[in-house]
């Protein structure tokens, strides 16, 4: 259809001559996969005399994955580019995905200035610099239920480690916003627990989670793509619908092509 790979949308546009009417949209969708099937059979039943065929599985490695600094959880590669089409007041600015091991629970992984409660001006590092143990390195951990228990409460009930990430002032705040702030109505004022206090730089060094207080626990999120190909074929290959014939002649996969990631780290995941 195409001299070339191709998206799906593009092997559409390939296919068929003309744009598909409201009614053919869905059945077009499904038209190359229905193709591939048929060509398939044929070669099944009529054997080399027929059409080859030959699917290839792209993969690429879960790493570098950036969470957006929003309270609905949203990702993208961190070396995707620039967001486009943003729409209102929609916060483009994200961090590196983290995660913790013992209690699941997840967020953003950030650097501080030198000193004080501000945000390093230069966040493309974390990764590297946490690795190193260079700068001071923060998990923030997305903490709703803990900032609305504290907006509601007494002063002296503060929850410990609780802070506002601020997105548009880029810092972190101690004090609770009011309930009519403008950046807390527009999304841009996120409860966080993360580590405080003169021991801070050394919980955070050791991965020590701000919400479980398990040490070795906070990780960057991702997956290498060994362990995402292993998955796939036992999903693949284990499907009860597949032909146990096809399935105890199946051969070894052709190795997969991934973009450049640098090396992986079994504790943190990658490395810039």
């Amino acid at each position: 259809m195409t001299k070339r790979a191709a998206t799906y949308d593009d092997a559409l546009t390939a296919l068929f001559a003309r744009p598909a009417t409201a009614a053919e949209g869905p059945l077009r969708v499904g038209a190359p996969e229905a193709l591939l099937a048929a060509l398939s059979h044929i070669r099944a039943t009529s054997g080399r005399d027929a059409l080859g065929v030959e699917l290839n599985l792209w993969i690429r490695e879960l790493t570098r994955i950036d969470r957006v600094a929003a309270g609905v959880p949203a990702y993208h590669w961190s070396d995707d580019g620039a967001w486009v089409g943003s729409e209102g007041e929609r916060s483009d600015a994200s961090f590196p995905a983290i995660y913790c091991r013992h209690c699941g629970r997840s967020g953003w992984g950030i650097q501080l200035a030198a000193v004080g409660d501000d945000l390093a001006a230069q966040d493309t590092r974390i990764r590297g610099n946490h690795m190193a143990k260079e700068g001071r390195f923060r998990a923030l951990l997305h903490a709703p239920g803990e900032g609305a228990r504290n907006t509601d409460s007494p002063r002296e009930d503060t929850v410990a480690g609780l802070r506002w990430l601020s997105v548009k002032r880029s810092t972190l705040l101690a004090n609770p916003p009011a309930e009519d702030d403008p950046d807390l109505l527009a999304g841009l004022l996120l409860p966080v627990l993360t580590h405080t206090g003169q021991d801070a730089d050394q919980y955070s060094k050791a991965d020590t989670c701000p919400s479980c207080q398990q040490a070795d626990g906070v990780r960057f999120l991702g997956s290498a793509v060994a362990t995402l190909l292993s998955v796939t074929l036992s999903v693949m290959f284990g499907n009860p619908a597949l032909d146990p014939a096809k399935r105890s002649r199946s051969s070894s996969p052709t190795p997969c092509k991934t973009p450049p990631t640098g090396p992986v780290s079994s504790k943190h995941g990658h490395t810039p």
